[in-house]
């Protein structure tokens, strides 16, 4: 299916350490994708306005839900698509900060640009495993077991392959750790 944009990748692999930047509607629904750990937060808290930012785990702490708790996924995703319609609805710009690596995680958020009509941009944090599992580890707020991120990588390399038949208009991928210190991403009318 192509897009608003029509279907466009961009990696950033084979230039690391280079400064890239992106311009993006001011109204649009942003995916960030990635593991736990992986920086995804980091990227959303250094080119977005925090207002834009819909945190799955700011959602879990302002209702006192536990990270480990994985029984309210739903819930938490029934929110999440509920922020992202009234961000889009006001006019603004919808960054989701969560995993996303799973197709139903992300069903809601774009039923929801779609019927906006506007963009949607998956930005995929490909921080490798090993790499997240030191961070974890470093997180005394957390607790995830090494299966869970092998999973969520899985499910991460699985979901290249059909973010745009799921409606994603753009995908920009940040193949590593150290491209997220060197992309810059601004918004444009």
């Amino acid at each position: 299916m192509a897009g608003i944009l029509g279907p466009v990748t961009v990696s950033l692999a084979e230039w690391s350490d280079v400064e890239h930047s992106y311009a993006i509607p001011n109204r649009c629904l942003v995916l960030l994708l990635g593991c736990s750990s992986a920086g995804k937060s980091t990227l959303a808290h250094r080119c977005f306005a925090p207002e834009a930012i819909v945190s799955k785990d700011a959602l879990r702490a302002a209702l006192g839900i536990s990270i480990a708790d994985r029984t309210v996924l739903q819930e938490l995703n029934a929110l999440a698509t509920e922020a992202v319609r009234a961000r889009l609805e006001a006019g603004g710009l919808a960054v989701v900060d969560a995993t996303n690596v799973r197709a139903e995680d992300r069903r809601g958020p774009l039923a929801v640009a779609r019927a906006a009509a506007v963009p949607a941009i998956a930005i995929v944090v490909g921080t490798d495993v090993a790499t997240c599992w030191q961070r974890t580890q470093e997180r005394p707020d957390r607790f995830l077991a090494r299966q869970v991120l092998e999973q969520q990588w899985a499910d991460l390399v699985a979901s290249r392959t059909t973010l745009t038949d799921e409606g994603v208009d753009q995908v920009i991928e940040l193949a590593t750790a150290s491209d997220l210190d060197h992309v810059t991403i601004t918004t444009v009318r």
